[in-house]
């Protein structure tokens, strides 16, 4: 393997590295919203198994600790997870769906909610959902910029 190509395959895994340092920071940044978000709240835990949580729809919920929700968009940090990492979203619930359809938002295991363990499994995603798309985007630009060379 000749200097040049490895300097190019340096240059490559910087550039993935680079979407995923900054998917990284974006859940480093959504982690801490949602730390001074969260509210320790037990009787709304209990009131969500008995009235089917039909006062905030949407709930995560760890350890006690709550964020109520009564729409997706409530919270900007919010809002920026289902647009950034809006594929992941939607793997997870399409999985969730097809597989678990039974579970609803007030089923808590170990003390985390289902919606919990969705976010837990959509950061988990997001890391390869970035991948694919640096790898993507890096293909492309590699085909775009020989075509460009070539004229």
């Amino acid at each position: 393997m000749s200097t040049a190509s490895k300097v190019y395959l340096g240059h490559v895994d910087r550039y993935i590295s680079v979407f995923l340092a900054a998917n990284l920071a974006f859940w480093i940044y959504f982690w801490i919203a949602f730390a001074k978000t969260a509210e320790f709240d037990t009787d709304h835990i209990n009131q969500a198994r008995s009235l089917g949580d039909d006062i905030y729809p949407f709930v995560y919920t760890f350890w006690g600790y709550t964020v109520h929700m009564l729409s997706p968009g409530q919270y900007l940090f919010m809002r920026l997870a289902y647009c950034v990492e809006f594929p992941a979203f939607l793997l997870v619930t399409l999985i969730e769906n097809a597989l678990i359809p039974w579970v609803t938002e007030a089923t808590m295991f170990a003390g985390i909610s289902e919606s919990g363990y969705k976010l837990i499994a959509v950061m988990s995603l997001s890391f390869g959902q970035w991948y694919l798309i640096a790898k993507g985007t890096q293909k492309l630009w590699k085909r775009y910029s020989s075509r460009l060379q070539e004229t």
